[in-house]
């Protein structure tokens, strides 16, 4: 209810603003084209009149920040944050596969109130929210309230929406990433302690998509790529 509110809000300033241009400008039927042509599958984000970026709130293996840039090089931080009511679990989608990395990937299910997951805000363009979609193929996009320094941030994120199979082990490879971005962006350190808790497949065999976080690691930081978990990243 709060975020149809402040979507009327920006569809209301939006309309008096370009009331100005044209006294042909009815006020209602544009916030009715406002909301049904720029909805775009999430309650709070603003058009480009109103607003350029908008919050997405990763938890698995975009908390890495060279992970983020590979698809949506806008990406900078906005800080970590804490999404109450939910878990942290990880899946395989059922007759879709984990060719990208080789086991189960992490993604949030509804929880207790006393449940809780932190994570990352990372401020993004609007130009790549497309692109942040097509990353999350096989996940469904809808806005959550996360709190980010004991202020609430409405975010998009992500949920997994196939079915899963069942396997929910993530690759070692995988699991790495996710706890090298919560270290990067020094999540919590008792959290940490849950993140390294999960067990892996053990599958050795270095995942497409990671070879390609190390390349835009090598890019950043001018690492080398030798096939094998680093250390630190």
């Amino acid at each position: 209810m709060v975020a149809v509110k402040t979507l009327r809000s920006w569809a209301y300033s939006l309309s008096r603003s370009r009331s100005r241009k044209s006294d042909s400008w009815n006020s209602g039927h544009n916030i009715s084209l406002f909301i049904s042509s720029h909805w775009r599958s999430l309650f709070g984000i603003k058009e480009k009149m109103a607003d350029t970026k908008f919050q997405y709130f990763s938890y698995g293996s975009n908390l890495l920040r060279e992970r983020i840039l590979v698809n949506n090089p806008s990406a900078t931080f906005h800080g970590i944050g804490k999404l109450k009511g939910f878990i942290l679990t990880f899946d395989t989608p059922k007759d879709v596969g984990d060719d990208l990395w080789l086991g189960a990937t992490a993604t949030i299910r509804p929880g207790s109130v006393d449940d809780f997951v932190w994570g990352v805000v990372w401020d993004m363009d609007l130009e790549h929210l497309k692109t942040l979609d097509e990353q999350e193929m096989g996940y469904r996009a809808y806005e959550v309230t996360v709190d980010v320094d004991g202020q609430p941030v409405p975010c998009r994120t992500y949920e997994m929406c196939l079915e899963p199979n069942g396997n929910k082990l993530p690759s070692p490879y995988y699991l790495k990433v996710i706890i090298d971005g919560a270290k990067q962006n020094g999540l919590p350190a008792d959290y940490i302690t849950f993140l390294e808790s999960f067990p892996h497949n053990g599958n050795n065999t270095p995942p497409p998509r990671y070879i390609k976080v190390m390349e835009m690691i090598e890019k950043f930081r001018g690492h080398h790529i030798n096939g094998t978990i680093p250390k630190e990243l």
